[in-house]
């Protein structure tokens, strides 16, 4: 049986397999796995956010042609606005929620693709 240890950017206590075993920490794969959770949501936000983007710009500037389009709905184009908004709002706050170190619990920055915590420096990449 190997020795347990604790995380010191997360505090979890986990069992460390015997040299003979493994030379894998099993702190690092688990961190690995959940900064890669983490990602694939921020990356799925782009397309969604770039859509509600162009969604206000279209509300915004082209007013007649919206007008035109929800013609018997005249509360659809301030209703339409205000959800767009409120989704850029929404998804913005859940980014930073979201967009920190498994270890450390600190914000990663704008960059999607971080190879290291740049507070604590635990790795993000398998090393092969």
């Amino acid at each position: 049986m190997g020795r347990r240890v604790r995380c010191p950017g997360c505090g979890k206590t986990l069992q460390t397999p015997e040299p003979a075993e493994s030379a894998v920490d099993p702190l690092h794969d688990e961190h690995v796995a959940s900064f890669r959770r983490k990602q694939r949501l921020q990356i799925a936000f782009v397309p969604i956010v770039a859509v509600m983007i162009f969604l206000f710009v279209v509300l915004a500037n082209f007013g007649s042609l919206t007008k035109k389009l929800f013609r018997g709905f005249p509360m659809a184009e301030p209703l339409l606005l205000a959800i767009v908004v409120i989704g850029v709002v929404v998804i913005a706050i859940i980014s930073i929620i979201n967009w920190r170190c498994p270890a450390c619990r600190k914000y990663l920055g704008k960059n999607l693709f971080v190879e290291h915590c740049p507070k604590c420096n635990v790795p993000f990449r398998d090393e092969a």
